[in-house]
């Protein structure tokens, strides 16, 4: 009888999932307001409905645990489409899928990412940079 509860508990702690999540915002008044609050940057992700490539991105390279737990540590996350959703006049959007890491306190833009990057190093050195900046 111990075996069989102490495999039914083993099995199910190997499913369980540790993993973070990160929430994405749909909002970019109601993310810049958190972010303030939380004394965060800003992780702007617009994307487009037809667009496979912002797919890819939320899909592979946004879901390296490191890019992740860096986003739940330090950032806000938005996602916004690019056709529908409000942003401010300073965002200049030239191709999506767009990263865009924002200082929500002056709204200066830190670093404007367009396009597709498989590698996650690239955001985590991105990510770097913005951490000196403190």
């Amino acid at each position: 009888m111990k075996i069989a509860i102490f495999t039914i508990f083993f099995i199910f702690f190997l499913q369980a999932d540790n993993s973070i999540d990160i929430v994405y915002q749909d909002d970019y008044k109601v993310a810049q307001k958190e972010a303030k609050k939380e004394k965060k940057y800003l992780f702007v992700l617009v994307t487009a409905k037809g667009c496979g490539w912002c797919k890819k991105l939320k899909h592979t390279t946004l879901q390296d645990i490191n890019i992740i737990e860096n986003l739940a540590k330090d950032y806000v996350a938005v996602e916004l489409d690019i056709d529908s959703s409000y942003y401010p006049k300073s965002i200049h959007i030239t191709g999506v899928p767009s990263v865009i890491i924002v200082d929500p306190k002056s709204g200066e833009i830190i670093k404007n990412i367009v396009g597709f990057r498989e590698d996650s190093n690239d955001y985590l050195k991105w990510f770097r940079y913005v951490d000196n900046l403190n």
